[in-house]
């Protein structure tokens, strides 16, 4: 996770666009998608690295894509994913409101 802040902030650009496939998450925890992927990330390494990537001042915004709700039938899946989205948020929106940047 280190080594991928230090590559991305070390490069010159003005900015970076997060494009989440949800596929990277590990089939054990997220069943919801089509191409299964055993030795994906976890819900708690997701989001540590969504703080981490929202934390920085390059990135300019977030797709989320590869979530099949028909696979979600109780949607906890969608409320997991949710949930890394929002506490990501929530670091960029206090950071900026603070000019912690």
């Amino acid at each position: 996770m280190e080594q991928v802040l230090e590559y991305m902030c070390g490069l010159d650009l003005e900015s970076f666009w997060i494009h989440f496939n949800t596929d990277v998450l590990s089939d054990d925890e997220n069943p919801a998608f089509d191409y299964r992927y055993r030795e994906g990330l976890s819900f708690r390494n997701t989001e540590l690295l969504l703080k981490k990537l929202l934390g920085t001042d390059k990135i300019s915004g977030m797709s989320l894509t590869i979530y099949n709700p028909k696979l979600d039938t109780g949607g906890e899946i969608a409320k997991k994913i949710s949930h890394c989205i929002i506490i990501g948020h929530y670091l960029l929106t206090f950071l900026s409101r603070n000019n912690s940047f």
